[in-house]
């Protein structure tokens, strides 16, 4: 395992240096880090996903390399399938470089590491396939690694701007007790975007996007006394009862679609909008049943994001309203009396909905003080409705929150030292949370449905610091340490801790 990390990290390193090796970047790394680091490089978010937005995002290049850990640990599972916390270790690169015929991006990372205490879960990527998961009653911690790469290139014809992306994520996940489950799941994505370059203030872009993704998710019991029973669930704590046991191997597959339109300044003050739809869909196979399709989702996303930005010598500041709208419909497949191991599919129910929807309105100022000094402020109103329903036996649940956050951040620079600091605090309130269930509810998933209610039930404060110090080694090089601790407490008692701390070096 040592030696596949170090090998990672060498090519994430071999890929990355050369984008400084022309020397055009003569800027003090010091200077281009606190460059990346303000709230007006990160504020925009929708239109990025346009790769030809990314078309000179930043004025100077910075590369990233570090190496860290990621802790966090819950009194009680906020979501019974995720488990109460995590240990990670962790190893990321992420690079951007202007060359004189284009720009270039790219990240890569891997993760280490054990989730613990998983329940009625043994799938990874559980916000993704929810609710077609498999599990059972006994569960346990789940050993994971995870790989990823993204890469992109931006660059210009005439007065158009034209850019392309791909990424690809690799996690293998497993348990060496029973049950021991043995995933392996990758998605591969990649856009394409264009933007016209042919007007003095704006630049408007249209990108298209497509994903494929996988996972085999078997499980395996070695103790001769006997096994739990496994569980394919369908969503609000019920289960498909026919292929309840032994139907240990299945596997996911699904596929994305998307687009957007966005707007953009040019000059990094003006208006901004965007907005951009996506379609997934995946299946859920039982392969030990001659690879009989269970079940299947689609799931239609919209997004919206509109603001305006004003930067103007040592001031900036900007406001932004977004909103989400997010549709899942679950089907499930109904068999006959089967032949020779198949089962013929009969009929088709929709039984799964889940709806979502998201606002927030978020502002920033930031200016930076005489002495190498700068400080920020960014508050932030937020509101999110959950509903969730099964059409037969009859469930709903729904769950609303309104939020308001306050971000506050300071930085100094001195000659060879810079030091950011971020401190953090917010409220989010329940709003008349509802579950409803039919008459003498039964089935194997209400316990993880209860426990899971009680969370989307509560009101949630929110508290956090982080601090980062960069030591210039070099007039283009720096070695940097940072932390971060976060901390959440819900109003049924439930609390959350999380710390994170990484040591790497930029240039």
């Amino acid at each position: 395992m040592k030696l596949l990390t170090n090998i990672l990290l060498a090519c994430c390193l071999a890929a990355a240096m050369p984008l400084h090796a022309d020397g055009r970047d003569s800027v003090p790394v010091l200077e281009r880090v606190d460059e990346y680091s303000t709230l007006r490089a990160g504020f925009h978010h929708l239109p990025y996903a346009n790769p030809a937005m990314q078309w000179r995002r930043h004025a100077r290049s910075l590369t990233e390399v570090e190496a860290g850990a990621d802790l966090h640990r819950e009194s009680r599972p906020a979501v019974m399938q995720q488990g109460d916390g995590h240990r990670l270790a962790t190893v990321d690169v992420q690079s951007f470089a202007n060359r004189p015929e284009g720009s270039l991006w790219g990240e890569a990372g891997y993760r280490n590491g054990t989730y613990t205490n998983l329940k009625w879960n043994e799938t990874s990527d559980y916000d993704l396939l929810h609710p077609y998961v498999m599990g059972d009653s006994v569960g346990g911690d789940l050993r994971t690694e995870q790989y990823r790469f993204q890469g992109g290139y931006a660059g210009r014809a005439g007065r158009i701007v034209w850019g392309a992306e791909a990424a690809y994520r690799a996690t293998l996940a497993y348990r060496q007790v029973d049950p021991r489950p043995h995933n392996i799941a990758a998605r591969l994505q990649a856009s394409l975007g264009t933007a016209w370059d042919g007007w003095t203030r704006y630049r408007p872009g249209l990108s298209v996007r497509a994903s494929k993704y996988k996972q085999e998710n078997n499980i395996k019991f070695y103790n001769e006394q006997g096994s739990p029973a496994l569980y394919h669930f369908t969503g609000l704590g019920m289960d498909y009862y026919r292929f309840r046991g032994e139907r240990k191997e299945t596997y996911y597959k699904g596929y994305t679609l998307g687009a957007s339109l966005d707007l953009l300044p040019r000059g990094g003050s003006g208006w901004s909008a965007s907005l951009a739809w996506e379609r997934f869909s995946f299946e859920k196979i039982i392969s030990s049943l001659n690879e009989l399709p269970m079940a299947g989702v689609v799931e239609h996303t919209w997004q919206a994001e509109a603001g305006y930005t004003r930067h103007r010598d040592n001031r900036s500041w900007g406001m932004r309203a977004d909103a989400a709208l997010l549709h899942r419909a679950g089907t499930e497949n109904l068999f006959g009396t089967p032949a020779n191991n198949i089962y013929p599919l009969i009929a088709s129910a929709r039984q799964y909905a889940r709806r979502e929807v998201a606002s927030s309105l978020t502002g920033y100022y930031e200016r930076e003080a005489r002495g190498g000094w700068a400080w920020a402020v960014h508050p932030r109103l937020s509101f999110h409705r959950q509903t969730e329903t099964y059409a037969s036996p009859s469930r709903h649940l729904q769950s609303d929150h309104a939020g308001a956050h306050l971000t506050l951040q300071g930085s100094k620079r001195w000659h060879r030292i810079l030091l950011t600091a971020r401190a953090a605090g917010g409220w989010s309130a329940s709003l008349h949370p509802v579950l409803a269930l039919e008459a003498g509810a039964q089935g194997a998933g209400l316990e993880a449905l209860h426990n899971n209610f009680a969370t989307l039930s509560a009101s949630r404060g929110d508290a956090g610091a982080s601090l980062r110090a960069d030591f210039a080694l070099r007039p283009r090089c720096s070695l940097y340490l940072a932390a971060r601790y976060a901390y959440a407490r819900y109003t049924d008692g439930n609390h959350a801790h999380q710390l994170t701390a990484q040591v790497g070096v930029a240039f």
